[in-house]
């Protein structure tokens, strides 16, 4: 399960049981914090609804007065659903939060790539029909020029979509990431423990080549700025 599948069923059915569900949040430090988080809510959610939902039944009331509890309570009930309407809203916008908002454009890479490390372990080529159909909602260089792409998905990267590819690199998996909506003025190196890369201008927008230390990342950039029509430029 990727970490989008898993954000999506987190709102939607945050206590199921999906065998694949827990297995991701299990080695997603992240998913796994969103649902924790998402487990607290749902049990101050059921604390306020059990509150709102006890038996009215009372016999040594009149019944004038059993009614007017009543008409309370189910106004009050109300107000629960409101509160929680809009708890639900700040939860929904807290976990979006956690999960998007990055300090800087490196740090969104590399978390992007976190986010998605078991795609890094593909090893067959995604078909031609299914690249396409992918590649064709943005404008990007001839991807032709590339090794072997053995993953494509449009991802939401910080302030827009965008399109995340994985290569076939000479010393391990390579991760392109297209982000249309990211320019960048002052480029700069990306660097982790495990990662290496750089941010390229493109158009109004920027790419991403991160990979193993060691890959030829400049020889892919090169084969790309060779195929676009468009400036492609590396800020060092």
């Amino acid at each position: 399960m990727k970490c989008e599948q898993f954000r999506k069923k987190l709102l939607e059915e945050p206590g199921n049981e999906d065998a694949d569900f827990h297995a991701h949040r299990q080695v997603c430090p992240p998913c796994n914090k969103a649902f924790r988080d998402a487990m607290l809510f749902e049990k101050h959610l059921a604390a306020a609804f059990s509150d709102a939902d006890h038996d009215d039944s009372d016999p040594v009331m009149p019944d004038a007065v059993l009614n007017n509890v009543r008409r309370y309570r189910k106004s009050r009930k109300r107000g629960f659903s409101m509160a929680a309407g809009l708890l639900l809203l700040v939860m929904t916008g807290a976990i979006s939060f956690h999960l998007y908002q990055i300090r800087s454009l490196n740090d969104f890479v590399l978390a992007h790539i976190d986010h998605e490390i078991e795609q890094l372990k593909n090893t067959q080529s995604v078909s031609y029909a299914r690249l396409e159909a992918y590649v064709s909602q943005f404008e990007v260089p001839d991807l032709s020029v590339l090794p072997a792409i053995t993953y494509v998905e449009k991802c939401w990267m910080r302030t827009g979509y965008g399109l995340h590819l994985i290569l076939d690199g000479r010393k391990g998996p390579v991760t392109l990431l297209f982000m249309p909506n990211e320019s960048v003025q002052q480029g700069q190196l990306i660097q982790s423990p495990d990662f290496s890369g750089k941010l390229y201008r493109f158009g109004k927008g920027s790419f991403a080549l991160v990979g193993m230390p060691g890959e030829p990342l400049e020889m892919l950039a090169e084969k790309l700025r060779m195929a676009s029509a468009s400036a492609f430029t590396p800020m060092l």
